[in-house]
């Protein structure tokens, strides 16, 4: 046994030998695919074997930089192909100067140290699209106040739709109950206002002899001339014929109906008809200005 423990050290010695001899020769992964280099070989030989791009023309590589430098936004950097600088001609300054490498943004080339190639450093880009998690970016700003015209024109909108207002609600009780039109309401009032000395003398004898004769026609005329007076202001359409028949009709009941007396002085006749001519001057308010020019149907129809 002991002579074999001695001569077993040089046996498997002499089995690795002939291993070595009669085993196939083997070469780099570098060598066999330099495009799937995982550092099995040593960096003289990654070194000595050029790169596909280091063989292309120099024509090409710098057609391939101007095109890169074109593009749009990456993440990262990203090699290109190495320029190979010829030796400048005196001939032609230029041609050493295009041959320097692009620092100008926004795709500079930059060399980096231990790297054949250089690199084109380029703007981030982002992982996410962080626009859908924002709402867009509107452009707020300030209210700008409004003109002096465009605030009188809605202080008059609003005075002609409260007017118009109060016609609706006068009408509406003389359209919806027969009373005033067919059961003698409107001669009601008609009488009333002679008997109490509320006319001026100068209507005394038209309520008598025009009014009171033509009691049914005039109570309709009246009921409607007042929806309509109200529709014409509230919509803000024929403003103007409205405002005249309005005028006309605020008149007629101011000289009907608020006589102060022969003995009154003058400030009780204007006190006397203030539930008439105050819509008087309305009226006549909305027939020198435009109210119509603000909150009204052809406002909006010229805006659309």
């Amino acid at each position: 046994m002991k002579p074999f423990t001695l001569y077993k050290l040089p046996i498997v010695l002499l089995c690795l030998g002939g291993a070595l001899i009669l085993a196939p020769q083997s070469r780099a992964q570098s060598e066999v695919a330099p495009d799937h280099f995982d550092g099995t070989d040593s960096w003289a030989a990654a070194s000595a074997k050029k790169a596909p791009w280091q063989r292309a023309k120099p024509q090409s590589a710098q057609a391939s930089l101007q095109a890169r430098d074109n593009k749009p936004a990456t993440l990262a950097l990203e090699p290109v192909a190495a320029r190979s600088v010829a030796a400048p001609r005196r001939s032609d300054a230029r041609t050493s100067a295009s041959n320097l490498p692009n620092t100008s943004w926004p795709n500079p080339v930059v060399p980096v140290s231990g790297f054949s190639e250089p690199f084109v450093l380029r703007p981030p880009r982002p992982l996410l699209n962080l626009s859908l998690f924002y709402p867009p970016d509107l452009d707020y700003h300030r209210p700008v106040p409004l003109s002096p015209d465009a605030r009188n024109s809605s202080a008059l909108a609003l005075l002609r739709i409260g007017v118009g207002l109060f016609f609706l609600i006068f009408a509406q009780y003389k359209i919806l109950s027969t009373q005033f039109t067919l059961h003698g309401g409107f001669q009601f009032w008609i009488n009333k206002f002679i008997a109490e000395g509320g006319a001026y003398p100068f209507m005394v004898s038209i309520l008598r002899n025009f009014a009171l004769p033509h009691a049914t026609p005039i109570a309709f005329l009246v009921a409607y001339g007042e929806l309509a007076i109200g529709l014409a202001l509230l919509l803000g359409v024929f403003v103007r014929p409205a405002s005249i028949g309005g005028l006309i009709f605020m008149l007629t009941l101011l000289f009907s109906s608020d006589y102060p007396g022969s003995s009154a002085p003058l400030w009780q006749y204007f006190g006397a008809s203030l539930s008439h001519s105050v819509f008087a001057l309305c009226f006549l308010t909305f027939l020198l200005g435009r109210s119509d020019s603000a909150w009204s149907l052809p406002a909006q129809r010229s805006k659309v």
